[in-house]
């Protein structure tokens, strides 16, 4: 059978038919660099010496008549030697000019990709400018003379006259006159109606000032442009990965996390906002996500070697899957997570401090070592009859969960391996073994826990068999906190990126 891959072959190895692999050769570049520089020098010296002494020999043979006179070959001679070392020098000057034009050109692709990330498309629209005033307005009727003095004032509008009778004491008489009704807001607000579209107002809003109608020019994403743009940059990383060590894969990283922070605008993290119904992410942001859960392993290395974290703090991420990615040390910060695909992801290490994780998919996540200090986990809650549907987190094996709320989950897999505090809310069951088992462990610690310990047959297996013996009897607010948190993280070998800085 014949063998389709052109690696092996000797036009592959040559790189006429595939890029060639530039990581195997350069441990032999260095060496024949290390040469270079050792080499030149002397050949420039030697062929200085044997110049000299080629042309004496020449001088004295012509001056004595010798057998064969100038010898014209041993000028080339001469003449090759000399130039030798400003040969080499040369060729170092073009090799580093194409390395140059190269490194240029990668900049031209990124700037090109950025230019696209913004691009979008010029559509005409008409409308005008309306002037809303709102609050609720002062309401003073007054006769038509004095109403009229009235009517330039700010947020003042008139209501029509009326012919209206009023008793005179006085005179005993009924006078007759047509008075007027003012109303005055108390605040006005701009805003833009579209031709064909109805302006939407509270119940104590009226339309105060109406502009003309005319054109407004608005640029409209351009999704089509804007995913090209991702894929190029995606390309560029593995390029980058490919060919030099990867200088340019972190800063592509920068690019789509700063893309995915700027164009998921988050919604207020507070319990009335919940988002209850399933959501469909914008295409050109779950795009973003895949590139960055596509990194090779080659490229992953490379971010551990810098010590690079995926900065995607405050973004909606509602409805996006990030199924089968790798996010590990990823900052998610007060983000939204409504019914996200978390499915065989890796977030271990993960920062998720102060977001909203309910409807999740975790089947098979690892969240090992991650960080989701002040967290919400609130979600289903209760249905009648006190029934609360469990949620699977996946692996939390050395999860801090300090001042959280995971109220609705009902089964933490093994307690001994998480970390929580006394403010931590759990579901109830829980919350009962929390209480019993912290305090038994303070005794322990305390050399207190003999007279509990002598409650059991085996006291030993009681302790250990604790779900919550790591778990701190302080709030997340004490200072003894974050020391209990290093020392529990210790105990499971969870030191070093990206557990911590």
């Amino acid at each position: 059978m014949p063998n389709n891959d052109t690696s092996d072959s000797l036009l592959g190895w040559l790189g006429i038919l595939n890029a060639p692999n530039w990581k195997n050769g350069r441990p032999l570049g260095r060496l024949i660099g290390i040469l270079l520089t050792a080499v030149v020098p002397l050949l420039f010296l030697f062929s200085l010496v044997a110049a000299f002494a080629v042309m004496w020999h020449t001088i004295k043979s012509g001056a004595t008549n010798a057998t064969g006179g100038i010898n014209l070959g041993a000028g080339a001679l001469i003449a090759a030697m000399l130039g030798a070392p400003f040969l080499i020098w040369s060729t170092i000057l073009k090799h580093q000019t194409v390395r140059y034009q190269k490194e240029g050109h990668i900049t031209d692709r990124i700037n090109k990709a950025i230019e696209q990330l913004g691009g979008g498309e010029a559509v005409e629209r008409i409308g005008r400018s309306v002037t809303v005033w709102a609050g609720k307005p002062k309401v003073i009727s007054y006769d038509a003379e004095t109403a009229a003095t009235l009517a330039g004032r700010p947020r003042t509008k008139l209501a029509p006259k009326e012919l209206r009778q009023r008793y005179n004491e006085e005179t005993d008489e009924v006078d007759e006159g047509y008075r007027q009704t003012v109303f005055t807001w108390p605040e006005e607000r701009t805003v833009i109606q579209w031709q064909d579209n109805t302006l939407n107002l509270e119940p104590e809003e009226t339309v105060g000032v109406e502009g003309s109608w005319q054109v407004f020019k608005e640029t409209a994403k351009n999704i089509e442009v804007r995913i090209g743009a991702i894929l190029s940059l995606e390309r560029i990383a593995q390029d980058s990965t490919r060919y030099d060590n990867g200088r340019d894969h972190v800063r592509v990283m920068e690019i789509l996390c700063a893309y995915v922070r700027e164009n998921t605008l988050i919604p207020l993290l507070d319990s009335e906002f919940d988002e209850k119904l399933r959501i469909t992410p914008r295409t050109d942001i779950q795009i973003a996500i895949d590139v960055i859960k596509r990194r090779s392993q080659e490229q992953i290395e490379i971010e551990v070697v810098n010590r690079y974290r995926l900065d995607l703090r405050r973004c909606d991420f509602r409805g996006v899957n990030f199924g089968l990615g790798s996010f590990r040390g990823a900052i998610f910060a007060q983000c939204r997570f409504e019914f996200a695909s978390f499915r065989s992801s890796d977030f271990s290490g993960a920062r998720f401090h102060g977001s909203i994780l309910n409807y999740l998919d975790c089947m098979n996540a690892k969240f090992i070592g991650a960080d989701m200090r002040s967290c919400r986990i609130d979600k289903p809650e209760p249905k009648a009859g006190g029934f609360l549907t469990s949620i699977n987190m996946g692996d939390l094996s050395g999860v801090s969960l300090i001042s959280a709320n995971i109220s609705a989950i009902q089964y933490l897999g093994n307690q001994q391996n998480t970390f929580g505090t006394k403010d931590t809310k759990l579901y109830w069951e829980l919350d009962e073994e929390r209480k019993a088992g912290t305090g038994i462990a303070e005794k322990v610690r305390r050399g207190k826990g003999e007279s509990d310990a002598k409650k059991t047959s085996n006291p030993e297996l009681k302790l250990s068999e604790n779900p919550f013996i790591h778990w701190s009897p302080h709030d997340g607010t004490d200072m003894v906190t974050g020391d209990r948190l290093a020392t529990f993280r210790k105990s499971l070998s969870l030191t070093g990126w990206p557990y911590e800085d």
